[in-house]
Protein backbone atom coordinates (compact mmCIF):
# COMPACT_ATOMS: atom_id res chain seq x y z
CA UNK A 1 0.00 0.00 0.00
CA UNK A 2 1.40 3.39 -1.01
CA UNK A 3 0.50 5.76 1.82
CA UNK A 4 2.37 8.75 0.42
CA UNK A 5 0.95 8.68 -3.11
CA UNK A 6 4.35 9.09 -4.79
CA UNK A 7 4.86 5.35 -5.49
CA UNK A 8 8.25 5.39 -3.70
CA UNK A 9 8.94 3.07 -0.77
CA UNK A 10 8.83 4.65 2.67
CA UNK A 11 9.00 3.45 6.26
CA UNK A 12 5.24 4.02 6.48
CA UNK A 13 4.36 1.41 3.86
CA UNK A 14 2.42 -1.58 5.09
CA UNK A 15 4.52 -4.73 4.91
CA UNK A 16 3.23 -7.78 3.11
CA UNK A 17 6.05 -10.10 4.14
CA UNK A 18 7.48 -11.56 7.31
CA UNK A 19 10.87 -12.23 5.68
CA UNK A 20 12.68 -10.06 8.22
CA UNK A 21 10.53 -10.95 11.23
CA UNK A 22 13.54 -12.50 12.98
CA UNK A 23 15.18 -9.06 13.11
CA UNK A 24 14.36 -6.24 15.49
CA UNK A 25 15.09 -2.54 15.56
CA UNK A 26 18.15 -1.75 17.68
CA UNK A 27 19.40 1.67 18.76
CA UNK A 28 22.86 1.96 20.30
CA UNK A 29 24.17 5.18 21.85
CA UNK A 30 27.52 5.91 23.41
CA UNK A 31 30.86 7.72 23.27
CA UNK A 32 34.31 7.20 21.79
CA UNK A 33 37.08 8.24 24.16
CA UNK A 34 40.87 8.24 23.97
CA UNK A 35 42.42 5.24 25.66
CA UNK A 36 44.37 7.27 28.22
CA UNK A 37 45.35 4.26 30.34
CA UNK A 38 43.85 5.92 33.41
CA UNK A 39 40.89 8.23 33.75
CA UNK A 40 38.20 8.78 31.17
CA UNK A 41 40.26 10.21 28.31
CA UNK A 42 39.20 12.94 25.89
CA UNK A 43 36.28 12.58 23.51
CA UNK A 44 37.23 11.83 19.89
CA UNK A 45 35.34 13.89 17.31
CA UNK A 46 34.73 12.57 13.79
CA UNK A 47 35.62 8.93 14.48
CA UNK A 48 33.80 6.38 12.35
CA UNK A 49 31.86 3.92 14.48
CA UNK A 50 30.13 0.72 13.41
CA UNK A 51 27.71 -1.75 14.95
CA UNK A 52 29.24 -5.19 14.31
CA UNK A 53 28.35 -8.79 15.12
CA UNK A 54 30.92 -10.70 17.19
CA UNK A 55 31.63 -14.36 16.35
CA UNK A 56 32.43 -17.15 18.83
CA UNK A 57 36.16 -16.37 18.57
CA UNK A 58 35.55 -12.71 19.50
CA UNK A 59 36.17 -11.37 15.98
CA UNK A 60 34.11 -8.52 14.54
CA UNK A 61 32.00 -9.15 11.44
CA UNK A 62 30.77 -6.77 8.75
CA UNK A 63 29.26 -3.47 9.88
CA UNK A 64 25.46 -3.39 10.11
CA UNK A 65 25.28 0.37 10.78
CA UNK A 66 27.85 3.18 10.71
CA UNK A 67 28.05 6.76 11.90
CA UNK A 68 30.58 9.40 12.96
CA UNK A 69 31.04 10.85 16.41
CA UNK A 70 30.02 14.39 17.25
CA UNK A 71 32.16 17.05 18.98
CA UNK A 72 31.63 15.34 22.36
CA UNK A 73 32.53 11.89 21.00
CA UNK A 74 28.88 10.80 21.03
CA UNK A 75 27.24 8.51 18.48
CA UNK A 76 23.90 6.89 17.71
CA UNK A 77 23.58 3.75 15.58
CA UNK A 78 20.29 2.24 14.37
CA UNK A 79 19.83 -1.04 12.52
CA UNK A 80 17.58 -4.06 12.11
CA UNK A 81 19.58 -6.90 13.61
CA UNK A 82 19.06 -10.47 14.75
CA UNK A 83 19.99 -12.15 17.98
CA UNK A 84 23.62 -12.67 18.84
CA UNK A 85 26.68 -10.97 20.29
CA UNK A 86 27.27 -7.36 19.24
CA UNK A 87 29.82 -4.60 19.81
CA UNK A 88 30.68 -1.13 18.56
CA UNK A 89 33.93 -0.78 16.60
CA UNK A 90 35.94 2.44 16.22
CA UNK A 91 39.52 2.96 15.07
CA UNK A 92 40.47 -0.70 15.48
CA UNK A 93 39.02 -0.87 19.01
CA UNK A 94 35.87 -2.64 20.18
CA UNK A 95 33.46 -1.88 22.98
CA UNK A 96 32.79 -4.70 25.43
CA UNK A 97 30.41 -7.07 23.58
CA UNK A 98 26.85 -7.73 24.71
CA UNK A 99 24.22 -10.33 23.79
CA UNK A 100 20.83 -9.43 22.36
CA UNK A 101 17.94 -11.89 22.12
CA UNK A 102 16.53 -10.25 18.98
CA UNK A 103 13.12 -9.63 20.53
CA UNK A 104 11.35 -6.34 20.07
CA UNK A 105 12.86 -2.89 19.75
CA UNK A 106 16.06 -2.61 21.72
CA UNK A 107 17.87 0.44 23.03
CA UNK A 108 21.36 0.39 24.54
CA UNK A 109 22.86 3.55 25.97
CA UNK A 110 26.18 4.25 27.61
CA UNK A 111 28.33 2.10 25.32
CA UNK A 112 31.96 3.28 25.49
CA UNK A 113 34.72 2.56 22.97
CA UNK A 114 38.27 3.41 24.05
CA UNK A 115 40.55 3.93 21.08
CA UNK A 116 44.00 5.34 20.52
CA UNK A 117 43.87 8.98 19.46
CA UNK A 118 43.93 9.49 15.69
CA UNK A 119 47.30 10.50 14.28
CA UNK A 120 47.39 13.94 12.62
Amino acid sequence: MDLTGDRRPSTDHVRCSYADASFGQATVRGKVLEDAGIGLGNAIEGAEVALVPIDDAGRAGAARATSRTDAQGGFTLRARIGEGRWAVAAGGALSPPWTWTGRGPWDAAGIVVRMLPPTP
